[in-house]
């Protein structure tokens, strides 16, 4: 059977997404007028229109109406799989303008998959935090962050739900309030659709069919015992990712 090409609409959001991510265009940035693109293109400036909404619904491009359209805070943002970085500290070498929006943070029982990540008893109490990293009002970022009690301390665990944001960044936290230094992160991988966020500020029904980058990760400490553990949703076009991976010599 024959290979269909994608819309001419598909393609040109194709073009635009590369220059956003490779940096051709950076934060901040205004895209060329609509007719400019549909003459560089050689497409309708509908071709062009349909594009840009796509990449807005991405969160790629920010539309300020009677000005233009610009390329959103997120867009070029590169994580490096391989390096344990916090997500505070990641989006400020970036020079992205973030923001920390703590939806709901409650001292709770342990689920049963996320007492078995932490070894700890199913039902041990535990703080769950979830929040979002934003920017220009767009979600770069969904984190769903879990620490056991007994690991804080029952009196910094009512000051972190009490104040959230003595909690971030999450590793200076940890350091410098409980004593508690982060060496490794087990790391899991997941493609799943945004219907399936648990998070309090899950996207709407009208997008439930995007798929999402999911990362379930669990925090070591020096003696390899689990800290923490985090569920974190990363929206398609929010941020790219980049690992290393080396191939061993074999001999026959």
């Amino acid at each position: 059977m024959p290979v269909r090409q994608p819309s001419l609409a598909i393609q040109a959001e194709q073009i635009l997404h590369e220059r956003l991510v490779s940096g051709d265009l950076a934060p901040g940035d205004q895209l060329p007028p609509e007719h400019e693109l549909a003459r560089e293109l050689q497409v309708s400036r509908a071709t062009i229109r349909s594009a840009i909404t796509a990449l807005v619904q991405r969160g790629l491009v920010v539309q300020r109406h009677g000005v233009g359209n610009f390329a959103a805070a997120g867009a070029g943002l590169t994580n490096d799989l391989a390096q344990a970085v916090d997500l505070a500290e990641l989006l400020q070498r970036h020079g992205t303008d973030s923001q920390v929006v703590f939806d709901d943070v409650s001292i709770t029982e342990a689920s049963r998959h996320v007492a078995h990540q932490l070894e700890i008893d199913d039902g041990a109490a535990v703080i769950v935090a979830a929040k979002r990293f934003t920017a220009d009002g767009v979600t770069l970022v969904y984190v769903v962050n879990t620490i056991p009690v007994a690991r804080l301390g029952a009196e910094l665990a009512d000051e972190s739900v009490e104040h959230p944001e003595i909690t971030e960044p999450l590793f200076q936290f940890l350091e410098t309030r409980a004593g508690l230094y982060t060496s490794a992160q087990l790391a899991r991988l997941h493609a799943e659709l945004a219907s399936d966020i648990d998070h309090p500020r899950a996207p709407d029904a009208s997008s439930t069919n995007i798929p999402v980058l999911r990362i379930d990760e669990t925090g070591l400490d020096e003696q390899h015992r689990p800290i923490w553990h985090s569920r974190t949703w990363f929206p398609p076009g929010a941020m790219s990712f980049e690992l290393m991976r080396h191939r061993s010599r074999t001999f026959s």
